[in-house]
C-alpha cells in the first residue's frame, strides 16, 4: 500500500530583491528590473556566471523568468494605478532604491487613480514590505 504524506504549497510573496541575495539592492535588482520595464527579454545580461554563483543567488534563467511573471503579475506597477511605466513606477523604483525617503519627495510621479496619490508615506511603507531589508 502507497501511503504519503500531503505537501503543502505556499506561494512566496514577491520581494523588490529578485536576484535572491537577501536584499534589495539599486545596482542590481534596481538595474534588472528597470530592463525588464525598458522590455529587454534577457535583463540578466551583464551580470556573468560568478554573480550567480556569489551568495547563494537565483541563476540568471530564474532571475529572468521571476521578472517576466512579477512583469506579468502587474507587480511593477509601484504606485498600483494599473498602468506601470517605466517613467514613473521606474523612476519611483529607482528613487525607493536609493533612499526609501525619496518616495517622500515623488508625489508628482504618482498616478492620479493611484490610492497613494497625496500619500507618498504609505507608498513607502507599502515599498517596505517588498523590501527585506526591513523584514517582513
Amino acid at each position: 500500500s502507497f501511503s504519503a504524506n500531503p505537501i503543502h504549497l505556499m506561494p512566496t510573496p514577491f520581494s523588490l530583491d529578485v536576484d535572491g541575495d537577501g536584499k534589495a539592492s539599486l545596482y542590481t535588482d534596481g538595474i534588472m528590473i528597470i530592463r525588464r520595464l525598458i522590455g529587454l527579454e534577457t535583463c540578466t545580461t551583464g551580470f556573468g556566471k560568478e554573480f550567480f554563483s556569489a551568495n547563494n543567488r537565483y541563476s540568471a534563467e530564474q532571475v529572468d523568468a521571476l521578472l517576466d511573471q512579477a512583469y506579468e503579475a502587474g507587480k511593477f506597477d509601484i504606485d498600483r494605478s494599473g498602468n506601470t511605466s517605466l517613467y514613473t513606477d521606474g523612476i519611483m523604483l529607482i528613487r525607493y532604491l536609493i533612499s526609501p525617503g525619496l518616495i517622500d519627495q515623488s508625489n508628482e510621479l504618482i498616478a492620479e487613480n493611484s490610492e497613494f496619490k497625496d500619500d507618498p508615506a504609505q507608498l513607502k511603507n507599502t515599498l517596505n514590505l517588498l523590501n527585506p531589508s526591513f523584514g517582513s
